[in-house]
């Protein structure tokens, strides 16, 4: 059984990749220095993941995310969608009821990558 976890720091969210369960989930702050370093491992685990799997659910959670973070966040997705993989993934895009701005990031990522988004509120 493979499962990845990374606690949550002050620049970067937790991360929760269980294998079995099909589930990608990052929760929390994204705000990196490197984000290109931070994506990188996430690639890295996504590539083991599609040697064995074929479906993928990836749960977005961010409290906040900044500029280099959505460039690297949304080459990862497009790299789901065009890897020619053929990994089936859809993202679970959460946001605090309210949070406009948060969907509307999540509608912007949703038409560049062509992937299936499910919208989820929350509250705090």
């Amino acid at each position: 059984m493979k499962i990845y976890k990374s606690k949550a720091t002050e620049f970067t969210p937790e991360i929760e990749f269980d294998f079995v369960k099909h589930r990608l989930s990052l929760t929390g702050v994204c705000a990196p220095e490197n984000p290109v370093n931070f994506f990188d491992m996430l690639n890295g685990y996504i590539e083991e993941y599609k040697k064995d799997n074929k479906v993928l659910s990836i749960d977005i959670r961010f409290d906040y995310f900044n500029t280099g973070t959505s460039k690297c966040l949304l080459n990862l997705l497009k790299d789901l969608k065009h890897s020619g993989s053929q990994l089936d993934a859809e993202v679970n895009w959460y946001s605090d009821k309210g949070d406009d701005e948060m969907k509307e990031n999540g509608e912007i990522f949703e038409e560049l990558s062509k992937l299936k988004f499910n919208y989820l509120e929350y509250e705090e």
